[in-house]
């Protein structure tokens, strides 16, 4: 029996094997304040909606319109981003998967004309991201590291 014969009948008799997500890492775009999730999508050839949430975790000062930062030290500052995504497969194999988060703003409240930013990296705690055609959801409990290059390659459109 071919292969795409026997997922047809899997499909249309409700035996058909739960989609995956392989490999699942997630990095920090430091450019962004965004969240970026990859890994590859096994799903048979069916389209997966992805939605999640994680809180996002910062450090934000004041700073002058002059550029220069206002006395005190920065303030931690906390925040839930939402991660949305859809992937349409063309086939029944594996498809690598991009998705980025919302970016994360400065929300500090500053005084007169001083404006809120965010100084060094964001981090991102208790993500979770579930999908139409997943069994479980992918799971991240602190997420710290900062993508590379290769990392947002996926990110750009051609």
């Amino acid at each position: 029996m071919k292969v795409s014969t026997l997922l047809s009948y899997l499909t249309s008799s409700g035996l058909a094997l739960a989609a995956t997500v392989k490999r699942p890492s997630a990095c920090v775009d430091a450019d962004t304040n965004q969240l970026l999730i990859t890994g590859q999508y096994c799903g048979a050839g069916e389209t997966a909606t992805f939605a999640g949430s994680a809180t996002a975790l910062s450090n934000q000062q004041c700073f002058t319109q002059s550029g220069n930062p206002v006395q005190g030290v920065p303030k931690k500052k906390s925040g839930m981003v939402d991660i949305d995504a859809t992937i349409s497969p063309t086939d029944t194999g594996c498809v690598p998967i991009c998705i980025l988060s919302d970016a994360v703003s400065a929300t500090l409240q500053c005084t007169g004309n001083q404006e809120a930013r965010i100084v060094g990296p964001v981090s991102f705690v208790d993500v979770s991201i579930t999908g139409s055609n997943l069994p479980k959801p992918i799971t991240f409990k602190s997420v710290t590291k900062i993508c590379t290059s290769s990392d947002l390659a996926c990110t750009t459109t051609t």
